[in-house]
């Protein structure tokens, strides 16, 4: 596990999160392959926003409404997801908005969003 810090393209949303870089995934879902980010898990309290008062505009789409993607208001990027499912929080963060993270060479799984009921 490591600390990585990141942020949105104008920076107004900051965050950190330790992860492992060992599960990194894509979900097959209508939005999700339309924004085609790489994603990986965090526990709930392993991600912490930095910025102060960002201001996140939250969105959930489809019937599952167990995802709630935060973007920045300012430059529209995603950062993380919000995922409450199962009776479980965790948090998705967007590898392409860690500081220095390069996704070549990252092979994601497939996570079937696209037949959750």
């Amino acid at each position: 596990m490591k600390n990585y810090v990141g942020h949105c393209h104008c920076g107004a949303v900051k965050f950190e999160a330790l992860i492992s870089l060992q599960d990194p995934f894509q979900c097959n879902c209508s939005f999700c392959v339309r924004r085609g980010a790489v994603m990986h898990r965090t526990e709930l309290g392993s991600f912490r926003l930095t910025s102060a008062d960002p201001k996140l505009t939250p969105k959930s789409y489809g019937s599952k409404n167990f995802a709630q993607h935060y973007f920045c208001p300012q430059c529209g990027i995603q950062c993380f997801t919000d995922i409450r499912r199962n009776g479980q929080q965790t948090y998705a963060v967007n590898l392409a908005c860690i500081d220095g993270m390069s996704l070549n060479g990252i092979a994601p799984r497939m996570f079937d969003g696209a037949s959750l009921p």
